[in-house]
């Protein structure tokens, strides 16, 4: 398996942005987990959250 991590920092002074991502696996690639600061996220590829804090986003999935 293979695992993709995204790092979206919190810019200072900055109230509750929202966030939302579409993400796409490559071809063929089978999706086996998703999370969202280190818990399993349920929302599949569509991640919603807000940047209240720094996020981290690991996308893990399986090349056939």
């Amino acid at each position: 398996s293979r695992t993709y991590s995204l790092y979206t920092p919190k810019e200072a002074g900055t109230n509750e942005i929202p966030l939302l991502l579409n993400l796409k696996l490559p071809g063929g690639a089978k999706l086996i987990d998703v999370k969202l600061d280190g818990e399993s996220y349920a929302g599949g590829l569509q991640v919603k959250s807000n940047l209240r804090e720094d996020r981290t986003i690991d996308v893990t999935y399986k090349m056939p």
